[in-house]
C-alpha cells in the first residue's frame, strides 16, 4: 500500500507519521551510502508493508553518484527526470551535475510536508514554466500555516528540508531523520530559523530580470519532452477505453439477443440495442486503432523536436563544412527553420505531421506569432480531418485549438463558426456534462459577448451555469468563470441587478487570476 494511503487507511496521527518519516529517511541514506540518487522521490514510489516498514520502489531513473558514473551520462544534459511536484530548484532546471544526495532530500522534504499537513507545500498549476518559476522562487507553505499544532521545531525541520539553496538544506536523508527523531524524543533539534538577512537575499534574487530569461528559455527546451509524454498518456487512456467500448459491446449484443428470445414486442427495443452495440464497436475499433497508432506517433513527433528544433542549439549538430555554428541562436529562428523541414518528411505519417505542427503553432501562438500559428494549425486540422474525420475526438481537438486562436487574433466571425461547430460535435461525442463541452458553451458565448450578440449568447451562459452549479457548486472555479462572463454581457446590455449578484458570489475569489482558471480545453 502507498504511503499516503497506508496513514489514511490506518488512521495515523501526527507522531505515528512522523516515524514512518524516520525510517524512510533511513532507507534512502542507505542507497545514498552506495552513491545512489533516486532522483523521484514521492509518496507513490513509497509502498508500506502490514508491519508498518517502509519500501522505496523505482529506482528506475536514479543514478550513480560517482565521478565514473557522471562522466558516462553527460548525454543527460538538459533532460528533466522525476515527477515536477516533487523536484529540488537545483532539479526542475534539468542539469544532472548539479544533482546530488540533497536532492533526495528535498523531495524528501516535500513528503513529510504532505505526510503531516494532507497537501502540498506549493499549489502547482498546469503550466510548466509556472510551476518551474514557483520551485525556483516562490517560499513554500509553512507546516504552522496549516495548523498552530506544527509550529515551533516541527516547522523548522520542514523548512530546512525545503531550503531552494541545496547548501541550507540537511546535508543527509540521515540528519533529517535523525532530528525528526530528536523532535519526537523532546531533545533540541539541530535545524535553526532563517535569518531575515536571508530572506531579503532570497527576494532579490527573485525579481531578478536574469531569473525571467532563464525561466523562459526552459519552458521552450522542455515543451518537446513535455508533449511527447502527454502523447504516450493519451495512448494509455485510448487503449482502455477501448476495452472498456468492447466490453460495453458486448454486453449490449447479449442483451438484444435476450430480448429476441423473450417477446416478439421486445422487437423493437432489441433492434435498437443492435444498432447501438454496433456505434460502440466501431468506436473501439477506432479507439484500438488510436492505442496502436498514438506510441508511433508520440516517438516519431519526440524524434523530430529532438533532431530537428533543440538539436539547433547544439553546436555540434549546427555546424557544416564552411558554415560557423550560430551561437546566438533564437527560440524563433529554431521554429522557423524546424516548420520548414515539416513538408514532405511525413507524407506517410500525417497523423504524426499534424501532431507536430499542433505543437509548433501552439508554441508560434504562446510567442504572439499569429499569423505563424494559424498557418501550422490550420495545416495540421486539414491532415486530422483528412485522416480520421470531422467527428474523430482528434480533429474536434485541433478544431478548438484554431478557434481559440480565431479568437485572440480577433477573427471573431472564424471564431464563431469554428466554436459552433465544436461544440455541436463535444454534444455529439460527450454529452452535455461533459467538462469540455461546458467550456465550449463559454468560449461561444464569449465569442457572441464580444460581437454583441447577446441574445444568442444568453442561453449558453444559463445552460453553462445550471449545469456547473448542480455538478460542482457555485465556489468551483469553471462556475465563477462563467458568473463572471455572463455577468459582463448583461451588464453591456444595461442590466446592473445580474452583475452585481455576479460580484457579490465570486467576491470570495477576488484573487483568482481569471485567465489561468481553465488551461485545459
Amino acid at each position: 500500500m502507498s504511503l499516503l494511503a497506508y496513514a489514511e487507511a490506518h488512521k495515523l496521527d501526527t507522531r505515528a507519521r512522523l516515524q514512518l518519516m524516520v525510517k524512510i529517511c533511513d532507507a534512502v541514506h542507505h542507497a545514498h551510502e552506495r552513491s545512489i540518487i533516486h532522483r523521484d522521490l514521492k509518496p507513490g514510489n513509497i509502498l508500506v508493508d502490514e508491519s508498518g516498514q517502509p519500501k522505496v520502489l523505482d529506482f528506475g531513473v536514479a543514478r550513480a553518484t560517482d565521478g565514473d558514473a557522471r562522466a558516462s551520462r553527460q548525454t543527460d544534459l538538459g533532460q528533466l527526470v522525476g515527477t515536477l511536484a516533487y523536484m529540488s530548484p537545483e532539479q526542475v532546471l534539468g542539469g544532472p551535475l548539479d544533482l546530488d544526495t540533497r536532492s533526495d532530500v528535498y523531495a524528501l522534504g516535500v513528503i513529510l510536508f504532505e505526510l503531516v499537513a494532507g497537501r502540498m507545500p506549493y499549489e502547482i498549476g498546469a503550466h510548466v514554466l509556472e510551476a518551474v518559476l514557483i520551485i525556483r522562487e516562490e517560499d513554500p507553505a509553512r507546516l504552522s500555516s496549516i495548523s498552530r499544532a506544527y509550529r515551533g521545531d516541527l516547522d523548522t525541520i520542514a523548512a530546512k528540508a525545503l531550503e531552494k539553496d541545496k547548501a541550507r538544506r540537511y546535508s543527509s536523508a540521515a540528519e533529517l531523520g535523525v532530528d525528526i527523531q530528536r523532535f519526537l524524543s523532546d531533545e533540541p533539534i539541530i535545524a535553526r530559523r532563517s535569518t531575515a538577512a536571508y530572506h531579503l537575499r532570497k527576494f532579490a534574487r527573485r525579481h531578478s530580470a536574469l531569473v525571467a530569461g532563464v525561466a523562459l528559455t526552459l519552458v521552450v527546451l522542455i515543451a518537446g519532452i513535455i508533449a511527447a509524454s502527454s502523447e504516450a498518456a493519451r495512448a494509455r487512456r485510448a487503449e482502455q477505453e477501448a476495452v472498456r467500448q468492447r466490453d460495453r459491446s458486448e454486453a449490449a449484443q447479449r442483451a438484444a439477443q435476450s430480448e429476441r428470445d423473450r417477446a416478439l414486442n421486445a422487437e423493437r427495443t432489441a433492434t435498437s440495442e443492435r444498432d447501438r452495440a454496433v456505434a460502440a464497436e466501431t468506436r473501439a475499433v477506432q479507439e484500438r486503432n488510436r492505442a496502436d497508432t498514438e506510441p508511433a506517433t508520440a516517438k516519431a513527433v519526440n524524434d523530430f523536436l529532438q533532431n530537428d528544433l533543440l538539436a539547433q542549439a547544439n553546436p555540434s549538430t549546427q555546424a557544416r563544412p564552411g558554415v560557423r555554428p550560430d551561437a546566438q541562436l533564437t527560440v524563433r529562428t529554431a521554429l522557423d527553420r524546424a516548420a520548414a523541414r515539416i513538408a514532405g518528411k511525413f507524407d506517410k505519417q500525417p497523423l504524426v505531421e499534424a501532431s507536430i505542427r499542433e505543437v509548433i503553432g501552439d508554441t508560434y501562438r504562446q510567442m504572439g506569432l499569429f499569423p505563424e500559428a494559424q498557418r501550422q494549425l490550420e495545416t495540421g486540422l486539414a491532415l486530422r480531418s483528412r485522416t480520421l474525420g470531422e467527428e474523430h475526438r482528434d480533429t474536434v481537438g485541433a478544431m478548438n485549438a484554431l478557434a481559440v486562436l480565431y479568437q485572440q487574433e480577433g477573427k471573431y466571425a472564424e471564431a464563431e463558426q469554428l466554436h459552433a461547430k465544436v461544440l455541436a460535435a463535444r454534444r455529439r461525442l460527450l454529452g452535455w456534462e461533459h467538462r469540455s463541452t461546458l467550456i465550449s458553451m463559454n468560449d461561444l458565448a464569449v465569442v457572441y459577448t464580444v460581437e454583441g450578440k447577446h441574445a444568442q449568447a444568453e442561453p449558453l451562459y444559463a445552460k453553462a451555469l445550471e449545469i456547473w452549479l448542480r455538478t460542482g457548486g457555485e465556489k468551483r472555479a469553471e462556475t465563477l468563470v462563467v458568473m463572471k462572463n455572463w455577468g459582463t454581457s448583461t451588464a453591456e446590455k444595461g442590466n446592473t441587478l445580474w452583475p452585481s449578484r455576479c460580484c457579490s458570489r465570486i467576491s470570495i475569489c477576488s484573487a483568482v487570476n481569471w485567465a489561468m482558471i481553465i488551461p485545459a480545453r
